[in-house]
This record gives structure tokens, C-alpha cells and sequence, in this order.
């Protein structure tokens, strides 16, 4: 599938994602050379593994593979310097800005994401981000597109009853009242086109690394399904951006209504409490449970997260819809 847009990057990339390249997980994976366009657009190597998550509990690999903790992703020697483009944003050492008047719509609260409050981040602090997450050639304000949550750990929510799951497997249930249609890769390979009608769900095995779900069938805006099965953890994460609407002039302006199944909810995770299922409420800009920002602005924080694959994963379209 082709993208029109119009810069391209060429750097080496270490396992990374195509819109949160920059949390690159460093285990045996071979380096590879990809050419990816960014920013008001997709990437051209349209399903690499997801990156990096920040699980809440600490989650151990092999040996030169990577552990995490909560929001603190550790590299683990022996690994290669860091690129330029690869390198995280460190904000510098500075007082909190003051609470802005709610008239500013510096600072404010949400409740968008249902049974929690998202208080996000000042205008200032997102504008210092950007300027230097990829180089600052993100686009940034976009129209109709609030500041990103704060960049702190996001707690598990409780909209949705949690999944159920079956070891080593992908299940997709459509809850939705209309069908949707999914190609399922494999990296750049299609392993299958189909249609997920309506009350229906589907089984696949964890071997491939993205399921691209869309209500038409040319997909021309599609949620994404990221999963990949590495050092013996299975990482998953979701992603609307490349279903977000674009204005006129071909920037992102907030505009859901495309994203399969979102107007009724979604849920991406599976049934033991001890990891993370990541849900978005109907209708919500849930940027603290899916991906909504290209880059996710190189915040520290990603909602992205890994189990172990026995335990298998779930994703739910109109979730709040399920019996």
C-alpha cells in the first residue's frame, strides 16, 4: 500500500515501528535500512514491529535483549549508539508552568477517556517536545487536535469487562452493527485481505506483526493492530493515526469518525489483570491508551506494552456494543 507524502527519512532502524520509530528495542534483531516517509503522511514499510512499551510490572528477556519497568525502559550492554533520529527528548530540568486560566486552554482536564482524568500537557512543554522530536519536522499544532496527556504512566482502566484470550493467538471480535474489512502482514508481506462481518470475530496465529482494520474495503483509513513476538514477549500496541482525518492543506485534524469502531469504543489487550488492556472509550481522543500523535511527539511515556504470548490478545471493535 502506497501513502502520498512528501518527506522522506532514510536511517537505520532497529525493529521500529513505523509512527514510534524512535523507541527502538535493541535485542538480536538484525539493522536493517528502511526508507520511511513521516509526518502528514505513513511510513512506506507500513507494518514493522511495535516498539518499545513501559509495562507496569518488570518484565525480563534474554540476555542482550531489553528489560523494562514501569515508564523506564532499560537498554541492556551490549548495544549501538544511538542515531540522531533515535535519540528520546530529555526535557530540561525546569519549574512546573502555572496553572493556566480554564479560558487559555493551556492546561486542562478531561474526561473523555471515561473513568479517569487526563490532565495534559501545557502548550509550552508540547511546543519545546516538538522541536526536537524528529528533527522538529513534525507538524505541530494541528487543527482540532488537543495538547497530549502528560507525560506520566497511564493507569488501567476499567470501561470496558477485560477480554478473553487464547494462548499464542490474535482474536478479533467486530461488535459493531456494520462489517469491516482487515489485511493482515507479515512486515511488508500481505498474508491475507478479508471481510470481519458484522457480530463476528476471527482467530489468527501471532506470526505476523500488524492487522490493518478499516470500514471499507479499499482501507483507506485503517486502525492498526501492532503485535510482535521477541525475546520471548509478545508486544502490542494500537494505533489511529493513519485513520485521523486530514484538512485541506493534508494535516491531521482530530477527526475520528473514520477509525473502525471507535464511536462505540475499543479494547486491545487480554484477561490476566497483571497486563495491561489498553481501552478507548466511545468517541474519545484517548491518547493515553492509543496511539494519536505521529511519534507520539517523543514523549517518554507509550502506550504500548508486552506479556507473555501465552496469554494471547484480543482486540475488541465497539467494545461498549459486546453482550
Amino acid at each position: 500500500m502506497q501513502f502520498l507524502l512528501p518527506l522522506l527519512i532514510s536511517s537505520s532502524l532497529v525493529s521500529a515501528s513505523r509512527h514510534h520509530a524512535r523507541d527502538v528495542i535493541r535485542t538480536r534483531t538484525a539493522v536493517t535500512t528502511t526508507t520511511v516517509t513521516v509526518y502528514s503522511t505513513v511510513y512506506a514499510d507500513d507494518a514493522l514491529p511495535p516498539t518499545q512499551p513501559t509495562p507496569e510490572v518488570v518484565l525480563e528477556a534474554e540476555a542482550n535483549s531489553v528489560v523494562v519497568a514501569e515508564g523506564k525502559p532499560t537498554e541492556v550492554a551490549p548495544a549501538p549508539a544511538p542515531t540522531e533520529e533515535e535519540q528520546p527528548y530529555t526535557p530540561s530540568s525546569q519549574p512546573s508552568p502555572p496553572e493556566a486560566s480554564p479560558a487559555s486552554n493551556d492546561r486542562f482536564t478531561t474526561q473523555s477517556a471515561g473513568d479517569s482524568t487526563l490532565e495534559r500537557m501545557a502548550t509550552s512543554d508540547v511546543t519545546a517536545k516538538v522541536k526536537t522530536c524528529w528533527g522538529g519536522k513534525i507538524p505541530w499544532p494541528l487543527p482540532n487536535t488537543p495538547n497530549p496527556v502528560v507525560d506520566e504512566p497511564a493507569p488501567q482502566l476499567s470501561i470496558f469487562a477485560r477480554p478473553a484470550t487464547k494462548a499464542n493467538t490474535l482474536t478479533v471480535h467486530n461488535y459493531c452493527s456494520y462489517d469491516l474489512y482487515f489485511n493482515n502482514f507479515d512486515g511488508q508481506i500481505l498474508l491475507e485481505h478479508g471481510k470481519l462481518a458484522a457480530k463476528s470475530s476471527i482467530e489468527r496465529s501471532l506470526g505476523g506483526d500488524v492487522m490493518k482494520v478499516s470500514k471499507t474495503n479499499d482501507m483507506a483509513k485503517d486502525v492498526l493492530i501492532e503485535y510482535n513476538v521477541d525475546g520471548g514477549l509478545l508486544w502490542y500496541d494500537l494505533s489511529l493515526i493513519t485513520c485521523i482525518g486530514r484538512d485541506a492543506n493534508g494535516l491531521e485534524n482530530g477527526d475520528l469518525k473514520d477509525c473502525a469502531g471507535h464511536e462505540a469504543g475499543l479494547q486491545l489487550g487480554n484477561s490476566n489483570a497483571n497486563y495491561k488492556s489498553f481501552q478507548c472509550a466511545p468517541g474519545a481522543w484517548c491518547d493515553d491508551q492509543v496511539y494519536l500523535y505521529q511519534e507520539n511527539l517523543c514523549k517518554a511515556q507509550n502506550p504500548v506494552f508486552a506479556c507473555n504470548p501465552n496469554e494471547g490478545l484480543t482486540m475488541e471493535f465497539c467494545a461498549s456494543q459486546k453482550a
